[in-house]
C-alpha cells in the first residue's frame, strides 16, 4: 500500500512536470502543489504504521531473544549447580541454540520478499480474472481454421 501511495505523488508529480507551462499558464501551481501534498500525506502514514509494526516486530524478536538468553543461564546455573551438567556442556548448548537463532533471524528478509511477491501477484490475478467491459459476442462466427502469413518489408 505504502509503495501504491508513492506511485500516486510520482505519477501527479510527472503529470505536472510534463505539463508545466500549462499550469504556470493557468496559474495552477498551487492547486497541484496541495494535490502533491495530500497524496504524500497518505504515503506518510503508511510510511509511519510501518515503522511502528517493525519497531514492534524488532522489539518482539529482541524481548524473545533476550528472555531466550536468561533462560538458557538461568537453568543452566541450575543444571550446574545441582551437578546434572558441566558449564562447558551448558555454553555449547547456549550457542549452539544462538547459532540456530542467528540463522533464523537472517531469513527474516527473506520473508519479506516472499509478501511482497504475494501482494505482486494478487494485482497480477486481479488483472487476470478481471472481466473486460467490452463484451465479445457469444454468438459471433468462428473461423475454423484460421493460418496467417506475416511478411516484415523495409
Amino acid at each position: 500500500q505504502g509503495q501504491t501511495a508513492y506511485a500516486g505523488a510520482g505519477a501527479t508529480a510527472q503529470e505536472v512536470l510534463s505539463s508545466i507551462r500549462t499550469v504556470h499558464a493557468f496559474n495552477g501551481m498551487e492547486r497541484e502543489a496541495a494535490r502533491y501534498a495530500r497524496q504524500l500525506f497518505a504515503a506518510e502514514r503508511m510510511g509511519i504504521r510501518q515503522g511502528i509494526a517493525s519497531g514492534l516486530g524488532m522489539g518482539f524478536t529482541m524481548g524473545i531473544f533476550f528472555g531466550g538468553y536468561a533462560l538458557a543461564f538461568f537453568y543452566g546455573s541450575y543444571l550446574i549447580q545441582w551437578g546434572l551438567n558441566t558449564g562447558g556442556d551448558v555454553l555449547a548448548t547456549l550457542f549452539t541454540v544462538l547459532m540456530g537463532a542467528f540463522q533464523g533471524g537472517s531469513a527474516a528478509p527473506l520473508v519479506t520478499t516472499a509478501l511482497t511477491a504475494c501482494a505482486a501477484a494478487f494485482k497480477i490475478f486481479e488483472i487476470i480474472d478481471r472481466v473486460p467491459k467490452t463484451d465479445p459476442n457469444p454468438n459471433g462466427a468462428r473461423l475454423p481454421n484460421l493460418v496467417g502469413h506475416i511478411e516484415l518489408r523495409n
